[in-house]
């Protein structure tokens, strides 16, 4: 309850006591033989059958399918965590998603589901597949109701199997919440014409209400239910008057289940319609002219245009899904079953789904969401139902008028019916599973392609991608694909090579062409390396019918044993009187490190030079103590004394040390900031010669920074 807040309690107490107020409040003339036809035993396996698969199709395989990975999968992964977090940070009625309006309380189920199965992608993408799955259940009961037995069964077979409505249901996105909301309330919408049952209607309103809290798609819902009631009121007044109170209790039931994000809008109103008003492509205004209605006509129509061919023929451009509303034999059973509402348009059901998914059409052709032009698919979601309703009605209506011949025509009637049911459960299995994901554009695959890549590194592989054409998106995947490897990018691997610090750590460059050209310095600075394809395969299932793989960039891979091998210093020895005469020049791990097995007599002229990486800017000094020969210190070329503090940015520093052996090595620490002085790591040491750095910073004719050397 403290999370809840006081508000929250508030919320759902009032929602109880308006139900509960109206649960036993029946109109004289109420009626329950109205509702449909009776249950029978079949029906009800029947009906449990359809649940069963929609539960399969949304909920097995959650992390392989769909192969790609949306970016806004990362935005729902991090919104999520800010509820897994105890005590969260973001209010439950409020709105995230940057600056959107998307209301929390999505999220905050979505954080709950993340606790429970884990911060992967299954967590993430749990809370959507579940209301996916269960947005069947009111679809077969609105079809069933108004339409009968066969029509439910095969409008909830298609919520079941249409690739479209399992896609959005298996990606973690909010869009495929306003659908279980909206066919909720339009069943009890119809439910209550029917029964007259004052409760139908309150539920109705409550759906309605709480619909708000799904996603920003969902506002437009109130219009839709004043403009049914409008079409009540005009072609059937003697109905629309006699249950106009009921119609008050919908729009009660709305404002209670609105409850107190209501306070959050009037706060900002700018957040309830902010998004849709700025995408708009025509103004939000009744034309004043003839000249007005032909411009907006001239605007519309190409997007309406597009609209209608992303049916069957245009794939969508929403960036999520990269196909068709349906396939071509359904789109032609949607043109019939369109065909069938307009002819009933005066049934109260009929004008609700003309309504439904023609208010759909027309709003999306008048707005384009950035990039994402027309047929925008996701912002049709609050339609699928509908869609799938309007499928079921052309074989279920065939069916009922074959039933009035013999018995041999009602056999074959029902062998078509049933053939046409198995042949949309077979048609969608293999285009989403098979022939979908392979005309993907390579380009809208990597952001999860890399992610695939990754989760399958041993924990603990430090992943790079060098240059600057890398995404941020591919760091994004991986901390909701492979929390358990370190991913970043090497912006400019001229300054940042070699990679600092990452001992006993595998490490692994993925080039793509642009950036391939870096793989000859990778190879200098690590050997012991080697390359391989990035495999890419479009979808778990593409063996099945196509082996092949695209390799869309490289891979450079330094086992751990060998990422290290050449760090250190460039140690070089001389006799006092001969110092042109080097005895030793060779790598050796650390600043005053002798080569082993090597017989040197003393003293000796040693110097040590390299590069030292400093993690971070700050003061730093370099130190020898209890070291009694002097030493003389070139950090960046200049000469600096020795335990003299100086500033230094991050990145790699040139620098070389030079003194007189006489039987002891020297030990040198660096002191960085107010720590105390340690040894440096042979990890953070690169060799080179003694004069490199100081040439550079010559030819620079300033003072190096970090990796100029």
């Amino acid at each position: 309850l403290a999370f809840f807040g006081r508000q929250g309690v508030y919320w759902v107490c009032a929602m109880a006591l308006l139900v509960g107020s109206c649960a036993r409040w029946y109109t004289p003339a109420a009626d329950s033989t109205t509702l449909g036809p009776p249950w029978t035993r079949g029906e009800r396996l029947v009906f449990a059958a359809v649940v069963a698969l929609t539960l399969a199709t949304r909920l097995l395989w959650l992390h392989d399918i769909p192969w790609r990975i949306d970016p806004d999968e990362h935005i729902a992964y991090t919104e999520g965590l800010r509820f897994v977090q105890n005590p969260p940070t973001l209010s439950l009625f409020t709105t995230s998603w940057f600056d959107t309006g998307m209301p929390s309380m999505w999220l905050r189920a979505e954080g709950g589901f993340m606790r429970l199965l884990g911060i992967g992608l299954d967590g993430v993408r749990f809370w959507t597949a579940l209301v996916g799955a269960l947005v069947v259940i009111p679809i077969y009961a609105l079809a069933r109701q108004e339409w009968g037995r066969v029509a439910g069964f095969l409008a909830g077979l298609a919520g079941a199997v249409l690739a479209v409505i399992v896609h959005y249901s298996r990606v973690s996105m909010p869009n495929m919440g306003p659908p279980l909301w909206w066919v909720t309330c339009f069943y009890f919408v119809l439910r209550g014409l029917r029964s007259r049952r004052p409760n139908d209607f309150v539920w109705a309103g409550l759906a309605a209400g709480t619909s708000i809290y799904t996603f920003y798609s969902t506002r437009t819902l109130p219009l839709l239910l004043v403009v049914f009631a409008l079409y009540l009121a005009v072609f059937h007044f003697r109905a629309f008057r006699e249950r106009i109170g009921h119609f008050a209790l919908v729009a009660v039931g709305f404002i209670v289940g609105f409850g107190p994000l209501i306070a959050y809008f009037q706060q900002n109103p700018q957040m309830w319609l902010g998004r849709g008003l700025s995408e708009l492509l025509i103004p939000l205004k009744i034309p004043s002219s003839w000249a007005e209605v032909v411009h907006a006509w001239t605007v519309v129509a190409p997007e309406l245009q597009q609209n209608l061919l992303g049916l069957s023929v245009m794939p969508s451009r929403d960036g999520v899904y990269f196909a068709p509303l349906l396939l071509p034999a359904e789109a032609f059973v949607l043109v019939l079953g369109i065909g069938t509402v307009i002819w009933r348009w005066r049934q109260p059901a009929a004008f609700l789904l003309l309504l439904w998914g023609g208010s759909s059409l027309v709003l999306n052709s008048l707005v384009i969401s950035g990039a994402k032009l027309n047929p925008n698919l996701a912002h049709w979601s609050n339609t699928l139902p509908a869609f799938c309703i309007v499928l079921a009605l052309p074989p279920a209506f065939w069916l009922a008028a074959l039933r009035r011949g013999g018995p041999g025509v009602r056999r074959v009637g029902a062998a078509l019916v049933a053939g046409w049911a198995v042949w949309m459960v077979g048609a969608n299995a293999y285009f989403y599973l098979i022939t979908y994901p392979v005309p993907i554009a390579l380009d809208q695959q990597m952001y999860g392609q890399t992610g695939r890549f990754l989760a399958a590194e041993e924990p603990g592989t430090v992943v790079l991608y060098p240059g600057q054409d890398f995404q941020e998106l591919d760091v994004n995947v991986a901390q909701l694909l492979a929390p358990q490897l370190t991913v970043s990018q090497l912006y400019n691997p001229s300054r940042n090579l070699p990679v600092a610090g990452v001992a006993g750590h595998s490490l692994v460059f993925v080039l793509f062409p642009s950036t391939l050209p870096y793989l000859s310095a990778l190879q200098y600075y690590y050997p012991g390396g080697h390359s391989e394809p990035l495999i890419y395969r479009p979808s778990a299932f593409t063996a099945l019918t196509d082996p092949g793989v695209i390799t869309p960039g490289t891979l450079y891979r330094v086992p751990a044993d060998q990422v290290t091998a050449h760090y250190g210093v460039t140690a070089t020895f001389t006799l006092p009187d001969h110092p042109a005469t080097p005895l030793w020049t060779g790598p050796v791990p650390a600043v005053g490190s002798l080569p082993p097995g090597l017989q040197l007599a003393y003293p000796l002229q040693a110097a040590w030079s390299g590069a030292v990486f400093l993690p971070a800017d700050g003061p730093i000094s370099l130190q020898a103590p209890d070291f009694p020969a002097v030493v003389t210190t070139t950090v960046a070329g200049q000469v600096q004394p020795l335990g003299a503090l100086f500033q230094a940015e991050a990145g790699w520093l040139p620098f070389s040390v030079q003194t007189q052996l006489t039987s002891a090595p020297l030990h040198l620490l660096l002191q960085q900031g107010g720590a105390p002085p340690h040894e440096i790591a042979p990890a953070y040491l690169w060799p080179q010669p003694p004069d490199r750095g100081l040439a550079a910073c010559r030819r620079e004719n300033r003072r190096c920074r970090a990796g100029a050397f």
